[in-house]
């Protein structure tokens, strides 16, 4: 066995180098940077998301007084009229579904206004309850694009659609109209 070191050895291994007792032998150690590891996005539970939240002080918040047996708020003015100008691009929709027929999950009812509402813009939608849901458009032309429709036939059940108005509540709404089909058979033509 060798106990000496060929001159311009390579040893990638520094606790090797103490094997050369030879003067004559020359040791080079490379220097070895690992390889880069790609971080992995993992997506963050709705625990985590929370977790990462930041604390806004308590000086930022309005100031609650209190009106009769309710705590209220003062919202100023000019961030009202701003909610006021954002709401203009919205609709209000209720999803009407005959008896029998299977309720249609959020996002079965999003695909399939997708697929109807291909000549718009981008939009989004929130689902308020009792079957209403918010609608926000990017643009006030495709606003008024879905609502000149007025009822989207759905397949099972229809979606009836009215302009955005303040201070909405769906548990106070009251379904006062219905779309309906008649057929009267020889009745003339002038009625």
């Amino acid at each position: 066995m060798m106990n000496t070191l060929h001159s311009n050895t390579m040893i990638p291994w520094t606790f090797l180098a103490n094997l050369d007792t030879s003067a004559s032998a020359e040791v080079i150690i490379p220097k070895f940077t690992a390889p880069k590891i790609p971080e992995i996005q993992t997506k963050k539970s709705f625990a985590q998301a929370l977790k990462a939240t930041c604390d806004i002080s308590i000086s930022q918040l309005p100031q609650p007084c209190i009106k009769g047996d309710a705590i209220a708020i003062k919202i100023p003015e000019e961030e009202y009229q701003a909610g006021l100008q954002r709401c203009k691009t919205h609709l209000y929709g209720r999803l009407i579904l005959s008896k029998g027929d299977t309720p249609i999950k959020f996002n079965e009812l999003r695909a399939k206004l997708q697929g109807l509402w291909t000549m718009i813009g981008t939009w989004s939608m929130i689902s308020l309850s009792h079957g209403f849901y918010d609608f926000s458009f990017s643009s006030v032309e495709d606003m008024m694009t879905v609502c000149a429709v007025g009822s989207w036939s759905l397949k099972p059940g229809f979606l009836r659609l009215s302009l955005w108005t303040p201070d909405f509540n769906p548990n106070l709404q009251k379904m006062s109209h219905s779309q309906c089909w008649v057929r009267i058979l020889g009745l003339p033509l002038e009625y």
